[in-house]
């Protein structure tokens, strides 16, 4: 996985360059959007928002930062991927774990969950892609 040619580059890699590198964006835009007050939020979100520690965000901006990394990896066939899938994945699960402990997870297991199975399945594929 150390090449550069294009003809190496099949579907599955396109979808999974674009949705990671895609909602890393969106997810650190949206999140930053919000810290400096660019997006307007009800009275509860901002109390949701707000209740979140350092650590929460922190972790969650590492976390779209890897996929963004990852992503870009992933297009330019670099090993490194692998790597940063997996962090990502395990900083995802460990955030929700200690979301989950801290304060519930609500409604946002279906969320969670198809985005814990997405980032797995990219790391899997990922680490498939490193064997061959």
């Amino acid at each position: 996985m150390t090449t550069n040619s294009s003809k190496q580059r099949n579907l599955w890699i396109w979808l999974i360059v674009i949705w990671f590198f895609a909602s890393g964006i969106l997810s650190l835009a949206s999140f930053f959007a919000v810290q400096f007050g660019a997006i307007p939020l009800s009275p509860s979100q901002r109390a949701d928002f707000d209740r979140l520690g350092m650590l929460d965000h922190l972790a969650g901006v590492l976390s779209a930062t890897l996929n963004v990394g990852a992503a870009i990896s992933l297009f330019r066939l670099r090993r490194l991927a692998l790597y940063l899938f997996w962090a990502a994945f395990a900083i995802s699960v460990l955030l929700a774990g200690w979301q989950a402990t801290g304060r519930g997870l609500g409604g946002s297991l279906v969320e969670l969950g198809i985005g814990l199975c997405l980032l797995g399945a990219a790391c899997i594929y990922t680490q498939k892609l490193g064997a061959q």
